[in-house]
């Protein structure tokens, strides 16, 4: 039986590396096992359609894709691997034709995600209504999957870049597309999902969603006609948005090229900062691995070895990560425990129960050097300073000598 593209994690074969098409996302689909486990699959999709208002973005993909999936994980950029030059976007829900049945010819392969963080400048290609295909036509397919055929032994999974290839309609129905593509390549595992290009009137468009290849993907590639199932995607996008809790305006605000997404991004290319990132990260990984609860006494010397090893990555990795999205929906947020301990101004001077004035210090600080503490807290140097004011160059350091002119004026005897 011929495979449907998205079983294998490993992109078209004899195509070429695509550095276009930011629309053509990466899919990374999580399926939980009844042992408790989870697998994992690589996919990818369409932006198809986005609503600035909500926020609310639609990625196209195929049935055989996200069928089970608990949650998808929606990458946008050249190579997914690449994490400071990645946009990601939350993941809300999925839903799949009602008629497909799992076969892997099944002409109702096709479904639709809808995500958080998108606005007017996301990257979108719209389905084509009526598609006016027509065979011999030439079109173009984009896709995450894999770069040499099955029967060749290699490392094909390591595949995670974006690539295209060109083709032409061979045969054509209602609900089908079948392409055969140039220089002897195909679609392949991991292409699911993805688009079949058509331009009208020097304008792109998505027809087709890749959805399966005869034998080694080798010869034609067969992908589902998007405008036969308008009514669906319709359905799906005319869905009242998720309502605006503080998780959905976290997660919202944390994708795409949202105030934390970007926030994000920045740390991941701040040396400090994604260093303590993946420093802490090993610190959690080693206290699941090990059965210890988050805050057992050899997972807290781990972190503290981190912030040694980095000591000028947190303030930027509590400003970027752990306080950003708290901040940015604050009115949200109101009374959320996890939101609870982020502190009013991006930091507080004294670390809480350090010292007997500690509140009352730190309560005239957020009254009257806000701006100071929220200056310093996004500066390594500077938050460094604040903890550990014998740290080299602090009498040099503008941010943190302005803080500490602030205290005296304003929280002198507060601070004691």
């Amino acid at each position: 039986m011929d495979p449907p593209l998205g079983e294998d994690e490993a992109a078209i074969i004899n195509g070429v590396r695509d550095t276009g098409h930011p629309a053509v996302v990466a899919l990374t689909i999580t399926r939980p096992q009844s042992s408790g486990a989870n697998t994992y699959s690589s996919c990818t999709g369409t932006i198809v359609q986005v609503n600035p208002a909500t926020k609310v973005g639609y990625v196209m993909t195929a049935a055989h894709c996200v069928r089970g999936a608990s949650t998808v994980s929606v990458i946008q950029g050249s190579d997914r691997t690449e994490a400071a030059k990645i946009i990601t976007y939350a993941y809300i829900d999925h839903t799949v034709h009602p008629q497909y049945n799992g076969a892997t010819t099944s002409p109702y392969d096709v479904a639709m995600i809808r995500v958080l963080g998108v606005d007017r400048t996301t990257p979108v290609v719209p389905i084509l209504v009526p598609d006016g295909l027509r065979q011999g036509q030439r079109v173009t397919s984009v896709g995450f999957g894999r770069t040499v055929r099955p029967n060749v032994v290699t490392d094909a999974a390591a595949n995670t870049a974006k690539n295209r290839i060109d083709g032409s309609i061979a045969t054509l129905t209602n609900t089908e597309v079948g392409v055969r593509y140039d220089n002897n390549g195909d679609i392949c595992q991991g292409d699911s999902g993805g688009p079949v290009l058509a331009v009208v009137n020097g304008k792109e468009y998505a027809v087709a969603v890749h959805s399966y290849v005869t034998g080694a993907c080798v010869g034609i590639g067969y992908s589902v006609r998007a405008a036969t199932y308008r009514t669906f995607f319709q359905g799906i996008i005319d869905q009242p948005a998720p309502e605006q809790t503080c998780e959905v305006c976290r997660k919202t605000v944390g994708s795409g090229t949202q105030v934390c997404g970007e926030a994000r991004r920045a740390c991941l290319a701040d040396e400090q900062c994604n260093g303590l990132r993946l420093c802490l990260s090993k610190c959690s990984a080693q206290a699941t691995d090990a059965g210890l609860l988050p805050d057992a006494g050899p997972i807290d010397e781990c972190r503290k070895a981190c912030s040694v090893e980095f000591p000028f990555g947190a303030a930027p990795y509590n400003t970027q990560l752990s306080f950003c999205s708290c901040n940015a929906c604050e009115s949200a947020c109101a009374g959320d425990t996890a939101c609870a301990a982020v502190p009013a101004c991006g930091m507080t001077l004294v670390a809480a129960g350090t010292t007997p004035t500690a509140d009352t210090c730190n309560t005239c600080m957020n009254g009257g050097c806000c701006a100071e503490q929220e200056a310093c807290g996004k500066d390594g140097h500077c938050y460094r300073c604040a903890r550990t004011p014998e740290t080299p160059g602090c009498d040099d350091d503008v941010l943190y000598q302005r803080l500490m002119a602030c205290k005296a004026a304003s929280c002198s005897g507060e601070c004691q």
